[in-house]
């Protein structure tokens, strides 16, 4: 009997390794040490111990991970998979469980990126939580107690730029170059429906008004003369 051939591995979305390409090679993630205060709903849930990074991906069941953490996520869970469901999830429609609540997730229609060219509204709100963080740097001495000297403390959207220089001196040493703020994208304005035009005025006709009957000017009464009075008759005596 002839021999069937081994099934084939199903093939990672190109998309999203062309998207994962796009990060720099040498972005550093950020360890959940370094925040300066807790923010648990920014760890990744695969992970578990960095602040979602490179490209970072949300479910469509509210669910926040790294990019290459859910990428290999995708690549690696057929390996967990009998022949069986591997040959069903083949193809553009392969599907794999949330790591979390285990919703069957869509490679194609249930991952969408957060970060700093997003589109969505809601994504840009996040990813501006996301890049306000503040953090430290990882040669900060609470985290390198034996050489740590970097005193450098900013927000996580800043921080590969300052990890390119870092000197692992305090900054009164460094002379580093002022930071300047990663500008945030604005979401696209919402087209609003045009305005329904107003029916046009009805033309009332204009009613003559009436005319008041004219006054008859007041004649003011004559004075009435007095008369002469008259001379008392001369009566002899």
């Amino acid at each position: 009997a002839e021999k069937k051939p081994p099934p084939q591995q199903p093939k990672v979305n190109k998309a999203i390794i062309e998207e994962d390409s796009l990060k720099e090679p040498d972005e550093v993630k950020v360890q959940e040490d370094q925040l300066l205060t807790e923010r648990e709903e920014f760890i990744c849930k695969i992970c578990q111990i960095h602040v979602v990074g490179c490209r970072p991906k949300l479910t469509s069941c509210s669910h926040l991970f790294c990019g290459d953490c859910i990428w290999q996520w995708f690549n690696q869970h057929p390996d967990t998979q009998t022949w069986a469901q591997r040959a069903k999830a083949a193809g553009p429609d392969r599907c794999v469980p949330c790591p979390v609540c285990k919703k069957s997730l869509n490679e194609n229609q249930d991952l969408v990126s957060v970060s700093s060219d997003t589109q969505r509204g809601e994504n840009v709100l996040l990813w501006r939580m996301l890049s306000g963080l503040r953090i430290m740097c990882i040669n900060n001495p609470k985290l390198r107690k034996e050489d740590g000297k970097c005193d450098w403390i900013g927000e996580y959207g800043t921080y590969q730029k300052h990890y390119e220089v870092c000197k692992n001196v305090p900054l009164a040493d460094a002379d580093y170059p002022p930071e300047t703020p990663t500008p945030q994208k604005l979401p696209a304005p919402e087209k609003l429906p045009a305005p329904t035009p107003a029916p046009p005025a009805k033309q009332v006709s204009k009613a003559t008004p009436p005319v008041a009957p004219k006054k008859s000017p007041k004649i003011a009464p004559k004075a009435m003369t007095s008369l002469p009075k008259a001379s008392a008759p001369n009566v002899a005596a």
